[in-house]
Formats: C-alpha cells, sequence, structure tokens
C-alpha cells in the first residue's frame, strides 16, 4: 500500500515536471548546393524545404523536401542543453528507402547543427520557447 502511493506521488512528480518544460522551436532547412560545371566551390544554394515547428521534448519534427525526409527528435537535458538526433531518409531511388542517422552532440539552445549528403545541405536551428 505504502510503496503504491509513492509511486503514485513520483509519477505525478515525474508528469508535473515534464509539463513544465518549455516547448522547443525546431527551424529546419534543406538546401541544394549549385556548382558551375567545372567548379569546386558552390556559387549558390536552393532551398528544397523549410519548416518551423514548435514540439515537445523527445517529439519528432519532420520536414519533406523533394526526394529527402529530414527528421528531427529535440530532448531537453537537465543541464539545459538540447540533445539533438537527426535522421534523413532518401526516398526515391532503386530498392528500399535509404536512412541516415548521424549523432549530435548536446546544443545550447539557439545553436544549429546540420549535415551534407551528396549535393543537399540538412540543418536545424533548436531553441527554447519564451512566454506564452
Amino acid at each position: 500500500m505504502k510503496s503504491t502511493v509513492l509511486y503514485i506521488l513520483a509519477t505525478g512528480l515525474f508528469l508535473a515536471a515534464a509539463a513544465a518544460a518549455p516547448p522547443i522551436v525546431v527551424d529546419s532547412v534543406v538546401t541544394e548546393y549549385l556548382y558551375r560545371e567545372g567548379s569546386d566551390y558552390p556559387i549558390g544554394t536552393k532551398v528544397l524545404g523549410r519548416s518551423r515547428t514548435l514540439t515537445e521534448s523527445g517529439q519528432r519534427s519532420v520536414t519533406r523536401a523533394g526526394s529527402y525526409e529530414y527528421a528531427v527528435t529535440p530532448t531537453l537535458r537537465r543541464d539545459g542543453k538540447i540533445a539533438v538526433s537527426q535522421s534523413v531518409t532518401r526516398l526515391t531511388g532503386k530498392g528500399s528507402p535509404r536512412t541516415f542517422e548521424p549523432t549530435t552532440s548536446p546544443l545550447a539552445p539557439g545553436t544549429s547543427a546540420g549535415l551534407t549528403i551528396g549535393l543537399v545541405g540538412f540543418s536545424t536551428k533548436v531553441s527554447l520557447k519564451r512566454g506564452r
């Protein structure tokens, strides 16, 4: 009986702490790097997709652009940093879709992370929503 009451109280405290966490703003951009024939350096970029979502810690934010799906899962840590899990899935081509899942170090709010696959760049900026 005593352990049941303690379990219920602990669950309630955990849910209250999770509800008190501020929402996370996820800004994601998918770009294609443009090259001039014979050049090794990009001459510009073309935005293939962009999204700005408000999500809770641990929930996925997905941006679809052309044949790519860029998913970002931000998780707010106790130290105030945001752990970012990224995955990119190529949806077209022969065979089954291909997924890339690089790891990212925890980021301070307002910091960006990204990766490049071929001529396509994927970047995201995570920050905490202030106010209501």
